[in-house]
């Protein structure tokens, strides 16, 4: 009988694997699963930033007509000595988005937004107050009409105001855009739903009844007072320097001068007794 010959496999009591086989098995497995949150992160990041292209994008959709003038000059404009393709001014910009929106209508938010894509975009970064400027030059001139934070061709509100008068249609409100924190949201939703003005201490009493921020400015509400201090010098709310007392600032007024007050100012900050008398009244109401 012939002897049998040794086996070449493991023997049965020999396991196939060791305990450092099991650990590396065991990192692999608990690297996947933070290979996968981070691709989990990374989607939430993805989807945010898509659903803001996605907002811009109707933004967009909304100003075409306007945003196309920036790159093609309308037919009438083309002949002139004064192309805007040669020279941007922003009477001649505003007045093209006036002439050119649909129905003859365009809110101070929407022209601003074109604008920022157009040649005087860097300089409407740094401040506003041509825009209001330029608003107030072609009132003067009967070629625009402000009114609710719009801005009409004089046809096109003589039609609109018939319209709102018989009962066809509502009148056009002030068109927000988002501020930009939390914080500053809020700050303007607390005086947009107040009918007084309020001081820095009764709008952090509203900030803390609000869950969104309710932590931070339990935290530290110096924030709120340093974001109620910028939004005056971004002239989006106006300070009286009386009584302490703030109040939102409505677009379609006057931009005001931030600065001490002095005999020849009114109640609010930077802005002129006169103006209490005029189209720029504290209480906020529109041309």
């Amino acid at each position: 009988m012939s002897k049998e010959s040794p086996s070449q496999g493991p023997s049965p009591d020999t396991p196939a694997f060791t305990m450092g086989d099991i650990a590396d098995f065991e990192n692999r497995a608990h690297d996947k699963l933070r290979h996968a949150d981070d691709l989990e992160k990374r989607a939430e990041t993805l989807r945010a930033e898509a659903n803001s292209d996605f907002k811009k994008i109707e933004l967009l959709k909304e100003m075409l007509p306007a945003l196309k003038g920036f790159r093609n000059p309308s037919p009438r404009a083309a002949g002139s000595t004064s192309n805007r393709v040669k020279k941007s001014t922003w009477t001649s910009e505003i007045l093209f988005l006036v002439q050119e929106a649909p129905e003859g209508v365009v809110s101070y938010a929407d022209m601003k937004a074109a604008l920022t894509e157009g040649p005087l975009g860097p300089a409407l970064e740094q401040s506003d107050k041509s825009f209001y400027g330029a608003l107030l030059k072609l009132e003067s001139q009967g070629l625009v009409v402000r009114h609710n934070a719009h801005a009409f061709t004089p046809e096109a509100f003589d039609q609109h105001m018939t319209a709102v008068n018989e009962g066809r249609r509502p009148d056009v409100r002030p068109k927000r855009v988002s501020a930009g924190s939390p914080i500053t949201d809020a700050v303007i939703e607390v005086l947009e739903r107040s009918d007084r003005p309020l001081t820095g201490r009764e709008v952090i009493g509203e900030l803390l009844e609000m869950p969104q921020v309710r932590g931070p400015v339990e935290r530290n509400n110096t924030s709120a007072y340093n974001v109620l201090s910028r939004l005056v010098k971004q002239h989006r709310i106006v300070k009286n320097a009386k009584d302490k007392t703030y109040r939102l600032y409505i677009e379609g007024e006057e931009p005001q001068k931030i600065g001490p007050v002095s005999q020849k100012t009114g109640p609010y900050v930077g802005e002129d007794s006169a103006s209490l008398n005029g189209s720029t009244a504290p209480n906020g109401a529109l041309l």
